[in-house]
């Protein structure tokens, strides 16, 4: 498993997905460093949300490069 997972990670893919069959649980085995998204930026509620997260702001990480990508939020 660990030569199969070797390969995966030199190939430049993100990881490999295991799944356990006497529990149907799925686990993500991937790079200690790997980073799918960083966020980068939130706005807090107001009113009823006041102290939560109303909306973050989510970019790609590439060494020192920021690529934003993604806005998701309740307003």
């Amino acid at each position: 498993l660990n030569a199969y997972y070797q390969r995966q990670i030199e190939k430049r893919e993100e990881g490999i997905v295991l799944h356990d069959l006497a529990t149907h649980v799925a686990y993500k085995v991937k790079p200690k460093f790997n980073l799918d998204l960083a966020i980068v930026g939130y706005v807090e509620g107001t009113e009823e949300l006041t102290g939560n997260v109303a909306s973050i702001l989510g970019a790609l990480v590439c060494d020192n490069s920021y690529q934003l990508v993604a806005r998701v939020g309740v307003a």
